[in-house]
C-alpha cells in the first residue's frame, strides 16, 4: 500500500504547480487589462475633461441629451 502514496503525492504536487501557474497567469492578464483600462480612461479624459459639477450638463460641443 505505501507504493500507492508516491504517485498520488506526485500527482497532487503537479496539480498544485499547475494551479499556481494558472493563477499567476490570470493575475498578469488582469494587471495588463487594468493598465490598458487606465491608459484608455486617461486618454479619454484628455479628450473630454470631466465637469467640475457632475450634476451639470457639460458644454463641450458634445451634449448627448439633445435630440434633433
Amino acid at each position: 500500500m505505501p507504493e500507492l502514496y508516491v504517485p498520488v503525492v506526485l500527482w497532487l504536487a503537479v496539480q498544485t504547480v499547475l494551479l499556481i501557474a494558472a493563477w499567476a497567469r490570470m493575475q498578469t492578464q488582469i494587471g495588463h487589462m487594468a493598465d490598458s483600462l487606465s491608459r484608455l480612461w486617461k486618454s479619454h479624459d484628455e479628450l473630454h475633461p470631466r465637469s467640475a459639477n457632475p450634476g451639470e450638463p457639460e458644454h463641450n460641443g458634445h451634449n448627448h441629451e439633445e435630440s434633433e
